[in-house]
């Protein structure tokens, strides 16, 4: 936005030196400034709206099991405020986020070489048990954890116990 800036003034500055102005060139060069100064107040605005929410997203990407209340808190914004800015800023609601997050996890439990069982992969992730595991798992990526695994095993993947 800088350079662009610097070069309208520039085309500016060029039009006034030919003592010849020409007023629709001028009115363009100073539209051009004008948006290119709204684009950069635009983007810090939205950097700063986003920063009040980012230890909260940094805790539901660490799995913490805190409430999306207590995050609220700990980021100093309300419950309602939280969930609207996150929102705006993944797409999803908070919990979504945090449950497709652990999903991507298991599934990278899952295909890797250390053998856990369906129910180790579910307690490691604060499931509360092996069925919500499974009923969530589905729900994101539209298969059970068994038929995943069995899956990737066709494929050349894992090769575990569940």
């Amino acid at each position: 936005v800088d350079v662009s800036l610097g070069m309208a003034t520039e085309m500016l500055a060029e039009e006034f030196k030919k003592n010849v102005v020409c007023i629709p060139e001028v009115n363009s060069v100073i539209y051009r400034i004008l948006a290119a100064i709204c684009q950069k107040c635009r983007r810090a605005t939205t950097k700063n709206k986003f920063s009040c929410i980012r230890e909260g997203i940094e805790l539901l990407e660490q799995d913490s099991d805190m409430s999306i209340s207590d995050i609220s808190r700990r980021c100093g914004v309300s419950e309602s405020y939280f969930r609207r800015l996150f929102r705006e800023y993944s797409g999803e609601n908070p919990i979504d986020f945090r449950q497709r997050h652990r999903i991507e996890k298991a599934k990278q439990m899952l295909l890797s070489d250390d053998m856990l069982t369906v129910g180790e992969i579910a307690q490691e992730l604060h499931f509360s048990d092996i069925y919500h595991f499974s009923k969530t798992f589905k729900r994101f990526s539209g298969v059970s954890p068994t038929a995943f695994v069995k899956n990737a095993a066709a494929k050349g993947g894992r090769m575990g116990k569940l």
